[in-house]
């Protein structure tokens, strides 16, 4: 399934298509992966970043980046 907000910046907090992949995440437990071209593509505000990262996290989705792997700084 893909979630794609073409036309919309990484800066705008509400973008229909990650909307709609975050409340598809809150009812599903069949994501596995998350792939995104870049970190930034989620969101430039590291507050929201966060926010997103965490759902995942929580649902045990792997988070790919096309650009790269995020660090973890445990």
């Amino acid at each position: 399934m893909m979630f794609i907000d073409d036309g919309f910046s990484g800066a705008a907090l509400i973008r229909p298509a990650r909307t709609a992949f975050r409340e598809y995440l809150k009812t599903h437990d069949d994501v596995a992966y998350f792939l995104v071209y870049d970190a930034d593509r989620i969101g430039r505000d590291t507050y929201n970043q966060l926010i997103i990262f965490e759902e995942l996290k929580k649902k045990n989705v792997t988070i790919h980046f096309k650009t790269g792997e995020l660090v973890d700084s445990k």
